[in-house]
């Protein structure tokens, strides 16, 4: 009879070669950020809101833009092109916030993040993935540090659109509920 490792971090980043395309097939919330398409998993994805007032934060981690007011919750908000190491954009004018669920540590919270544009839900099967080897290649001509947030790279329609996984986004920003995050549900 095998052990079982009861020390593993159930919150360690999955590395890609584990992920199967089978796995990674499913429905994605496509949204444009800074001139690249990116997805997330239709299930971590609550709603998508116009824009809101964002209130600034004194002291708060570098990748968090501020708080909302999502009908009587203070909703913090990630900024994902802080976060991605993507060139600044305003959050004035046009952009949207999509409010997800996301697991901090061993809890479930609401998160915000800003985008610039919800375009679509795709449904993605196995021939939409390009092979892990090329999300990997990606990484290997710079020093991207957030490498295991994406789960791979779907071509649809001629673009290429980076699948994030919420959980090892957050857990590369260090972000969870001992910190001083504003986080209420």
């Amino acid at each position: 009879m095998s052990e079982v490792d009861t020390t593993a971090d159930l919150n360690a980043p999955i590395p890609l070669d584990l992920l199967s395309e089978d796995l990674r097939c499913g429905k994605y919330v496509i949204f444009r950020l800074a001139h690249g398409e990116y997805g997330i998993a239709i299930e971590n994805v609550r709603e998508v809101l116009e824009t809101l007032d964002i209130t600034t934060v004194p002291h708060s981690p570098a990748c968090i833009a501020g708080v909302i007011n999502l009908r009587g919750s203070v909703v913090p908000v990630i900024d994902l092109r802080r976060s991605l190491e993507l060139p600044a954009g305003p959050l004035t004018g046009k952009f949207c916030i999509m409010v997800i669920w996301a697991t901090l540590g061993s809890t479930d919270k609401v998160l915000g993040i800003v985008v610039d544009e919800v375009l679509e839900v795709l449904k993605l099967n196995s021939s939409d993935f390009l092979g892990s080897h090329a999300l990997q290649k990606t990484f290997e001509f710079g020093e991207l540090k957030p490498a295991s947030c994406f789960i791979g790279v779907a071509q649809v329609r001629g673009k290429c659109k980076l699948l994030l996984n919420i959980r090892d986004l957050l857990a590369y920003l260090n972000l969870n509920p001992s910190k001083a995050l504003p986080v209420t549900a």
